[in-house]
């Protein structure tokens, strides 16, 4: 889980009297609450802290971490500079190359972000917690974790609590507010059509391309996003394969309010497990917006029934959920293992289902409102309809452009092959 918010005041608690995160949370009024420093096996503190004035660790060694003094924003500072705060606390960095849950903090710019997973749920590397806190700021502190991980915080909870003794604990207590939403007028999406032509994930007998049917459906739910007036960035526009860390950074550098990964999934070998089919979404870690947007995803998906699959909602540390910086989700639409999943997953009024759900569940996410698309039906008169055309090309990739152009319009133009 990641949260970002405006900075009020932060303080550091120390627990002498073994309270719960939950009881300090509901004494205190703070707004987040994260777990701390390091500590040794009979309870006492490790490395160098100072709360309040008083040092309550000064084991031997040279750390960075975090000081300040009263309500001044933290900074980073020097271990050897200890004295200059009222508060400091630090920690190091334990099985750097091991996926443990790990927790991490920076403040910045009035704001402050904190990333917190547990074993079992979001387990990273050092590395991989670097990568993604540098997103952020450049500056931040990696704290305990493992067993320790623990965050409350207004988008959610991440708690392994229960591992440890809560007596002689360290939290970092914050108080601000949450970052608002932008209006109605502003709601930027980023729709990510999965893999391309250098990924051939295909159906067994070849007659289905996710990476065709993943950019057929970011247009088609681009085209429904328009009508209602959100501005849409896709990762890609063509059969180009961008790198998983390139399309988190296309949403990032868009500014987008979220971020919708389009794939179909796949099980076995090579051939078909007719068995294993339905739809699943996909979000970083469980809580928050990423969570809300996911469910609102299966609730329109299940109100135009289609079939989900297992759990429907799982968590994984994918990049693009893992390096985008806005809430994210992947769906996989179906199983391009399942027979039965491919004749849908091919079929023009199926995929006319799945881009009006996806849409629909982004709007409401955003609070924006649903425009029926206008579906005239076409009326000849004395046996004569007339059709419209707006250019002919005699390059393809020209008529795409202008097909693609018309679409974000709100029309639904179609290419037209003719011999000569």
């Amino acid at each position: 889980m990641i949260y970002t918010g405006k900075l009020k005041k932060v303080e550091i608690y120390h627990n002498i009297y073994g309270e719960t995160p939950e009881q300090i949370k509901a004494k205190t009024g703070c707004d987040t609450i994260v777990n701390g420093m390091l500590f040794n096996p009979d309870g006492s503190f490790c490395l160098k802290c100072k709360v309040n004035g008083k040092a309550l660790a000064n084991e031997n060694g040279v750390f960075y971490g975090y000081g300040w003094s009263g309500e001044n924003a933290p900074v980073i500072a020097h271990s050897d500079n200890m004295c200059s705060y009222d508060n400091y606390i630090t920690s190091i960095h334990i099985a750097p190359t091991i996926k443990r849950g790990r927790t991490a903090i920076s403040f910045y710019d009035g704001k402050y972000t904190v990333l917190c997973t547990s074993d079992s749920n979001g387990a990273m590397t050092i590395p991989q917690v670097e990568e993604t806190m540098k997103q952020y700021n450049s500056q931040f502190l990696i704290l305990d974790g493992g067993g320790s991980s623990y965050l409350d915080c207004p988008s959610g909870k991440v708690d392994t609590s229960y591992q440890r003794k809560t007596a002689n604990r360290m939290y970092i207590l914050i108080w601000g507010e949450t970052e608002p939403q932008k209006g109605r007028d502003k709601v930027k999406v980023c729709l990510d059509p999965g893999h391309g032509t250098k990924e051939m994930n295909q159906s067994p007998d070849g007659t289905y391309l996710e990476h065709e049917f993943a950019l057929d459906m970011a247009n088609r739910i681009r085209q429904h996003l328009v009508r209602c007036g959100v501005d849409v960035k896709l990762t890609r526009e063509d059969s180009s394969t961008p790198t998983l860390t390139r399309r988190a950074n296309t949403a990032n550098a868009y500014g987008a309010d979220l971020y919708v990964s389009l794939h179909s999934n796949a099980v076995g070998g090579k051939g078909w497990s007719d068995n294993t089919r339905g739809l699943t979404v996909w979000t970083y870690a469980a809580g928050g917006e990423r969570d809300r947007a996911a469910k609102l995803l299966l609730a329109e998906m299940k109100t135009a029934g289609v079939q989900t699959f297992g759990a429907e909602l799982y968590h994984s540390h994918f990049t693009v959920l893992a390096k985008t910086n806005m809430p994210a989700y992947l769906v996989e639409y179906a199983f391009h293992t399942s027979r039965p999943d491919v004749e849908l997953l091919k079929s023009d009024t199926h995929r006319d289902k799945l881009s009006e759900a996806t849409a629909k569940a982004i709007c409401a996410w955003g609070g924006i409102s649903w425009v029926k698309p206008v579906t005239e039906p076409v009326k000849p008169v004395d046996g004569v309809i007339y059709r419209v055309q707006v250019g002919a090309f005699g390059n393809k990739k020209n008529a795409d452009k202008l097909k693609l152009e018309l679409e974000n319009k709100g029309y639904k133009p179609f290419i037209q092959e003719v011999k000569r």
